[in-house]
């Protein structure tokens, strides 16, 4: 009885670790299918065919992606931009250096496709855009590029644009076209397509833009002194400061985690 006992348990133990073997192999599967194919590497980047699998570019920020489609983000009421800016350390040498944990760092190619109707409603925010905080890092370049937006409406704090809202250094930000009705407001550092680089060693081709700039401004309203290099760590917003600048874009530009998502 004890022996037929013995070979029961074994064979309990048998079962569960198999078990568990396909449920692991199901979640890995789950994880992979979540694009449209590829591994994330530069040789073999996820594809991105809609506007939920653009929104789990923020789960993997090292990663390699390319579009395969046009991708419509007009049913998310207030994009969550992918990459954050955090200092990297509470060092104040680090204060305007982007922790490479919360930046993106790795490669977005747009595959020549259309990105549309996005919208980020962040007011006191800081590095805001369809990408919000882009860097290199020691071990490579980022890249965010070869796309066009078109009709987006972004409000930031500090540092706003279009495609990104700060780009560090190490980090191709080119061969992006601003098309059709665009607005992007905020209170300093606002580009069209990359927020105004703060950062002297930043790596971008230069910007051609070619569009109608119109700067409006509520009536008696006065806008505060411009600090010339505004440190990131005193972006913070405060209640007394008079009303954002607005920027508005009418013709073409071309240029060289999960929480909180709104829909």
């Amino acid at each position: 009885m004890t022996t037929c006992r013995k070979r029961t348990g074994v064979v309990l133990g048998i079962c569960l670790l198999l078990a568990f073997a396909m449920l692991s192999g199901i979640t890995a599967f789950a994880d992979d299918s979540v694009f449209a194919g590829g591994s994330g590497t530069a040789e073999d980047p996820w594809q991105i065919a809609d506007a939920e699998q653009l929104d789990h570019v923020r789960d993997d920020l090292t990663a390699s992606y390319v579009l395969t489609a046009d991708i419509d983000l007009g049913s998310y009421e207030s994009w969550q931009p992918i990459g954050t800016f955090r200092s990297r350390s509470d060092a104040p040498e680090d204060a305007e250096i982007p922790h490479p944990d919360f930046a993106f760092s790795g490669s977005f190619d747009g595959g020549g496709h259309t990105i549309s109707n996005l919208t980020v409603n962040e007011p006191q925010s800081m590095a805001v855009g369809l990408f919000g905080c882009a860097s290199g890092t020691e071990n490579g370049a980022a890249f965010i590029g070869n796309f066009t937006l078109e009709n987006v409406q972004v409000s930031g704090f500090y540092l706003v644009g279009g495609a990104v809202g700060l780009q560090f250094m190490n980090c191709p930000v080119s061969d992006i076209k601003l098309i059709g009705d665009n607005q992007l407001t905020g209170m300093q550092g606002i580009g069209g397509i990359v927020g105004p680089a703060l950062i002297p060693s930043a790596t971008a081709p230069p910007l051609r833009i070619s569009l109608h700039l119109e700067m409006t401004a509520p009536a008696r309203a006065s806008l505060p002194e411009a600090e010339p290099t505004m440190p990131l760590s005193a972006a913070v917003p405060r209640a007394e400061r008079s009303p954002p600048r607005e920027t508005q874009h009418g013709a073409s530009a071309d240029s060289a985690a999960r929480p909180g998502r709104a829909r």
